[in-house]
């Protein structure tokens, strides 16, 4: 089996140390948010 290429967020998920912070947004739920396109 091989290495995922981009496991940060379940790298974060086992409390291990990652490069930076990862977010998770769902885009259907928040789109129209202002929140969501100030993060985006």
């Amino acid at each position: 089996m091989s290495a995922l290429k981009n496991d940060t967020f379940l790298r974060a998920l086992q409390r291990q140390p990652t490069e930076y912070t990862p977010m998770w947004l769902m885009r259907q739920a928040g789109r129209y948010l202002p929140e969501y396109n100030a993060t985006r």
